[in-house]
């Protein structure tokens, strides 16, 4: 087994999972993080997640691969919304053309938390824009 690749943080505030991550990822950090993910994921009721991969460095296509699959497990697994954190740049270019298989109704991109953040709530998953548990591992991980 090849050693795992990339960094992550992952917690639940109510019914929204929050995750963000950072670095090189390979197959083995994609299914790592994942596997940390679907232990968070609420076992009744609907929810959403807040992806920030604002610190992401991408990965080889096997692991967009392995993240379509994953949005559609969660999907069909009580996951109404997915917002993901990423400002403009050619990495969020890749990572749409690569992932963005869904309608814009439940699945959207975001330039920063507070956007995200917002969109979730008008959904109806409350998630404030001062409630990111993961601000310091994102200054930690923050590309120079």
């Amino acid at each position: 087994m090849m050693k795992i690749h990339g960094q992550w943080e992952i917690s639940l505030v109510r019914n929204v999972v929050l995750s963000a991550v950072a670095g090189i990822f390979n197959e083995e950090g994609v299914e790592a993080e994942l596997r940390d993910f679907h232990a968070l994921i609420p076992k009744e009721g609907a929810w959403a997640a807040l992806i920030d991969l604002s610190n992401w460095d991408m990965g080889s296509s096997a692991t967009f691969k392995a993240v379509v699959s994953f949005h559609e497990w969660i999907f069909a697994h009580g996951c109404q919304r997915i917002a993901i954190v990423m400002p403009e740049s050619f990495r969020r270019t890749l990572h749409q053309k690569n992932t963005s298989q869904f309608s814009t109704d439940v699945f959207r991109y975001f330039g920063n938390f507070e956007a995200a953040s917002v969109w979730l709530s008008d959904e109806g998953f409350l998630i404030a824009a001062d409630e990111n548990p993961h601000q310091a591992f994102l200054q930690r991980t923050r590309f120079e």
